[in-house]
């Protein structure tokens, strides 16, 4: 049975750096990705409301404003709300100071498996958090109808 090849969108401003993880990403051999290329934030955002993504990767070069800016988007966008998000970085020197951000990757180590892992991750994290937040909702109206019950 062939498996769906995951979707992955690739947002930066150097065409090198994004054509070198392109090239990687179709490279790997057990699982087949499709990536879409975006260099500015508006581009993004078209492409993710065009295409049914599964990750979505930012290169920290675009600058620490429009990368909010793009995740502030894409978390009120109904299509990529629930997206993984992942930062490619230069240096680990500073930690990433950004919501939204599922994991990040060292652009040293921008290897297939390296993505494909960091991708996986991102991926059992969203549903984490989304499973802890249903589950958060739904204990909350288990406590407010016990409340309504008890204060009749």
């Amino acid at each position: 049975m062939q498996q769906q090849p995951l979707k992955v969108m690739l947002v930066g401003n150097n065409p090198s750096d994004l054509d070198k993880i392109n090239s990687s990403l179709i490279d790997y051999k057990p699982i087949k990705y499709v990536s879409s290329i975006a260099f500015d934030s508006k581009q993004a955002i078209k492409n993710a409301v065009a295409g049914e993504l599964n990750f979505i990767v930012l290169d920290d070069n675009l600058g620490e404003k429009t990368i909010h800016y793009i995740i502030k988007k894409f978390s009120k966008l109904k299509s990529t709300k629930d997206l993984p998000i992942t930062i490619l970085k230069n240096n680990n020197r500073e930690g990433s100071k950004i919501n939204g951000l599922h994991d990040y990757v060292l652009k040293s180590g921008t290897g297939p498996e390296n993505l494909h892992r960091s991708f996986i991750n991102a991926l059992k994290l969203r549903k984490t958090h989304l499973y802890l937040y249903k589950s958060y909702k739904k204990g909350k109206l288990k406590l407010n109808q016990m409340l309504d019950v008890f204060s009749i």
